[in-house]
């Protein structure tokens, strides 16, 4: 039996006794068995392909595959130097041009400035030339004139601008410069590369091109032109992609032009003004640094001492080298030595492009980390080295044709063999394979019960497989009953997995009970005003005249009390479901904050009063004249606040700190703290402050009252007002309620201290100390002789606005919708008849919600008829969106439902100024008229509906 099985002897004595699955496994002959006959006729087989296969590589792979890589490499790199000689062909052509304009032109200087540049600017694509010039020999260009240059070098913005630096008689003058002192030993015709150099005015990489000038045959200068080499490196990186590798250039002293990472091959530095540098490194320093480079290194370093060592050979080339060293303080004895060398060999170049002058193959590459072959290019003429690297690997991609001719010898071989092989499986393997497949098919039929028995007795690896096919029945038998026990292990996690949904269902209850305990509070707040109105107004409405005029007062103010209690209710609850929906709007103006706080004050000194409380403000740090916020929402917030602090609190007094928040200068905070000296929380009771419809406690809503939206909907103000709201709380001692709310810039805005908003406290009014607003006139003249059309379909409210506007001093007709709103404006009373002109009123009151049309559709269709008369919005609707709904039919202003009636008589007011005549009993005629229909001789319709 397996040792699994002999581990475990419970599971074996429970498992069924299978017949053919005891004892010793059936042995079978090795001459006999599948395995033997198979694999040799596999081994034969994979050997003749094997060595087909070998015979190919052997005779024409090796020597196709070496041939191949040489060839490539040599192809990419000769491509490589003639592009790159291409681009540099542009550069010799434009200081050839400039040599030639040097010896030609008259010696003026007027003549050169006008001249030169042009041909500079003409001459190349300002990407790759950064400037160029003339530079006569000390004497040329005027006897007696040591240095007269005229160069000129493109600024940031690629404008070329003239440069006298090298003119000055300070400085160490051009004519010892690495690029011109071998111009000197070169023929007319010829140009000359220097050794890369960090240009000092625009700190990019650069090289010179260098060209004689001849004056009959004497060296009179050079011509000049200065190459970029920022785009060299994209350049080459694109033309390496055919080798999968990279490539790159250095100079003729082996100094990097060019890096695939530049990172690796920089120095970085600081010049003297403070500006950052980076110039590349020579080859040898590199090899300092990343020792996987020493070989790149050293093989270009033997490249530039055999050429030295080849010029050996001519002994002027010692003299020339000599003279350079002692004509220029930039080349040193080791540079004058190849520069001679350099020099020389191009008077007996063979015009052969892109030399392919080493190659070596590198263990582990620097850029690539893998073995990589390297070859090296020489660039004639300017010296420059193109070094080509790419991975071993891709050499085998030259194999590629040998391997399509061993495919197709490999194939037949296969399909040859595989005919032997498969006639003689067919015997020894398929054939008994069918049979025990018949048996496999009987027993997956057979019932459960059964016992899955193969037959055993065949002398090879089928017959093997029916015995361990037989013991792995036995081990599922074993396997069904740890089946049975993983069952019972699943229930159990189902019953824990049913107790934590449990436990999430009584979370989801408890959750649902805090909204019912909301809805209930809501109730009880909404019912105990409306018993209070229903209530006093029964007493108004009784026919007993026993009340004095005091007590109707007194009910009637009642009456008020708790209709703006239950408003207040409404717009919390609309407040909460905006800020729930994400759909509040936040408006920045531009307030003073004094007057703001002064407003709340007096507002709540009322309701202070009536406690017995004081309710005081200090002013704890100079504060902004005005800050940009949303008065609206900041007034809401501290009225909430102090309201909350006087309700909780018995004796004592309220106080509120007004200052700046000193935690981030950068953004500057306001700062409000409301303290109180009532009952205070518990630290359990302030954590579930701020929750929706929750409260401190759950008896509040029967001590106190109130929905528990007030400080959630203040908490969510506050954030969007860039602030926030902390509490701190001490039973039975009291409560802070700290606000914060963000000023904006305060940028040019003057600081008042707090003895200076003191003073104006003391004057008892804060408006004479703070820009206040105008004083109004009596209300009962405000809207004197003004024409009013009032479209409103509501009898209550119909009759309420006419009594405030009739007070104020209007003369109004009334519609009961906007068809008869319309017809009122026309001069037939039609709904598409021609505008009455002059008009008959001076403003519409237009409720926008109204049967057979309503007011959106009015205001349209006057809008479109020409009325341009105001025509001002009634709508219950408060919602986000309502306003500019009404703006977009056309109405002129906006006012929401219940009525206030000052804010509505002030709107009214300010619309109909032009038209109000204050001496008048009615409207003058004789006014310019509102209307863009033509005057008519009908009259103005009479009001649509009788005077109520």
């Amino acid at each position: 039996m397996p040792r699994s099985t002999r581990n475990r002897p419970e599971m074996t004595r429970s498992a069924p006794v299978i017949p053919g699955c005891n004892g010793r496994p059936p042995s079978v002959a090795l001459l006999r068995s599948l395995q033997f006959r198979v694999s040799f006729g596999l081994v034969a087989l994979l050997g003749g392909v094997i060595l087909s296969i070998s015979l190919v590589l052997w005779t024409t792979g090796r020597s196709r595959i070496l041939e191949e890589s040489f060839r490539l490499y040599e192809q990419a790199g000769g491509k490589m130097v003639a592009e790159l000689r291409t681009r540099m062909a542009g550069a010799e052509s434009l200081v050839t041009a400039l040599a030639d304009i040097g010896q030609t032109l008259e010696r003026d200087e007027t003549i050169f400035k006008t001249v030169l540049p042009r041909v500079i600017a003409g001459g190349g694509d300002e990407r790759f030339i950064a400037g160029g010039g003339v530079w006569p020999e000390p004497g040329a260009f005027a006897p007696g004139v040591e240095r007269r240059s005229f160069f000129w070098g493109r600024d940031a913005t690629g404008t070329l601008i003239y440069y006298d630096d090298y003119n000055k008689p300070d400085g160490p003058g051009y004519h010892h410069e690495e690029w011109y002192v071998p111009a000197r030993f070169q023929p007319d015709g010829a140009v000359y590369w220097s050794s890369s150099y960090m240009d000092p005015y625009s700190y990019e990489p650069m090289v010179t091109c260098t060209a004689s000038l001849f004056d009959n045959g004497r060296f009179c200068g050079v011509s000049t032109v200065d190459v970029k080499l920022s785009g060299l490196r994209e350049f080459l990186a694109n033309e390496a992609k055919l080798i999968k590798g990279y490539a790159f250039a250095v100079d003729r002293n082996n100094k990097i032009l060019c890096f695939p990472q530049p990172e690796l091959a920089k120095v970085y530095g600081v010049d003297s003004a403070g500006k950052r540098t980076e110039e590349y490194l020579t080859t040898d320093a590199l090899a300092e640094r990343e020792s996987r480079f020493r070989p790149i290194a050293e093989s270009l370093a033997r490249i530039n001492s055999d050429r030295i060592a080849r010029s050996l050979s001519d002994p002027t080339v010692a003299d020339l080298a000599a003279q350079l060293d002692a004509d220029s303080y930039q080349i040193d004895s080791d540079q004058a030595s190849l520069i001679a060398a350099m020099l020389q060999e191009d008077k007996s170049d063979t015009g052969r492009v892109g030399l392919h002058v080493a190659q070596m193959t590198l263990e582990d590459d620097l850029i690539l980390h893998e073995p990589a072959s390297v070859n090296v290019f020489d660039v004639p003429g300017a010296h420059w080295k193109v070094i080509a690297v790419a991975p071993v690997r891709e050499a085998v991609s030259a194999a590629m044709s040998i391997t399509q001719h061993v495919l197709l010898f490999t194939v037949v071989l296969i399909v040859l063999g595989w005919g032997v092989v498969f006639l003689g499986t067919q015997r020894q393997l398929i054939n008994p394979l069918k049979r025990m497949t018949g048996e496999l098919r009987h027993i997956a039929v057979a019932p459960s019960s059964a016992s899955h028995l193969l037959d055993a007795s065949l002398p090879n690896e089928l017959g093997l497989l029916a015995y361990w096919f037989n013991q792995r029945t036995q081990r599922l038998a074993v396997a069904m009953s740890e089946l049975e026990g993983a069952k019972l292990n699943l229930e159990e996690r189902i019953e824990e997995r049913t107790a934590d949904l449990a436990q999430a269902r009584e979370q989801a209850v408890a959750a649902s009970r805090a909204k019912s305990d909301f809805l209930a509070n809501m109730s009880h707040e909404i019912r105990t005003p409306m018993t209070a109105i229903l209530g006093y107004a029964d007493l108004l409405n009784s026919p007993d005249d026993e009340e004095s005029l005091a007590q109707r007062r007194e009910y009637v103010s009642i009456i008020r009390r708790n209709g703006e209690h239950l408003l207040t209710l409404i717009n919390d609850i609309l407040d909460i479901s905006k800020i729930e929906a994400n759909k509040l709007d936040i408006e920045h103006l531009t307030f003073s904050p004094c007057r703001l706080v002064q407003e709340v004050l007096s507002l709540m000194r009322v309701r202070a009063a009536e406690k017995h409380l004081a309710l005081d403000v200090l002013w704890m740090t100079p504060v902004p004249a005005v800050i940009d916020c949303d008065p609206v929402r900041l007034r809401q917030i501290l009225v909430n606040l102090i309201g909350n602090a006087l309700k909780f609190t018995h004796v004592g007094h309220v106080r509120l700190l007004v200052g700046m928040d000193s935690a981030d200068p950068a953004h500057p905070r306001l700062r409000f703290a409301v303290e109180d000296t009532g009952i205070g929380m518990t630290a359990e009771q302030a954590n579930r402050l701020f929750h929706a419809f929750q409260q401190a406690d759950s008896s509040m809503s029967r001590r106190y009252g109130g929905t528990g939206l007030g400080l959630l909907i203040s908490k969510r103000l506050a954030a969007m007002l860039g602030g926030d709201i902390v509490v701190s709380s001490q039973l039975g001692k009291g409560s802070t309620f700290t606000l914060t709310v963000a000023t904006g810039s305060l940028k040019g805005v003057a600081m008042i201290t707090p003895e200076v908003i003191a003073g104006a406290d003391a004057d008892c009014e804060t408006q004479a100390a703070l820009p206040g607003a105008e004083p109004h006139e009596g209300a009962e003249t405000l809207l004197t002789g003004i024409r009013v059309l009032l479209a409103e379909d509501g009898v209550d409210n119909r009759k309420l606005i006419c009594f405030h506007m009739r007070k104020a001093g209007a003369i109004v007709t009334t519609a009961q919708n906007g068809a008869e709103a319309v017809a009122a404006m026309t001069v037939d009373g039609s709904l598409d008849g021609p505008l009455a002109f002059p008009p008959a009123f001076d403003l519409v009151l237009m409720d926008m919600q109204m049967p057979i049309m309503d007011g959106y559709d009015a205001t349209r269709l006057l809008r479109t008829q020409g009325c341009r008369l105001p025509i001002v919005a009634l709508t219950a609707h408060a919602m986000r969106g309502d306003r500019e709904r009404c703006m977009k039919a056309g109405c002129t202003d906006y006012a929401t439902k219940p009525i206030d009636k000052d804010a509505l008589i002030e709107v009214c007011r300010r619309l109909t100024r032009s038209q109000r005549q204050p001496d008048a009993p009615g409207p003058d005629s004789s006014a310019e008229p509102v209307n863009a229909v033509e005057p008519s001789a009908v009259p103005a319709p009479a009001s649509t509906t009788p005077d109520e």
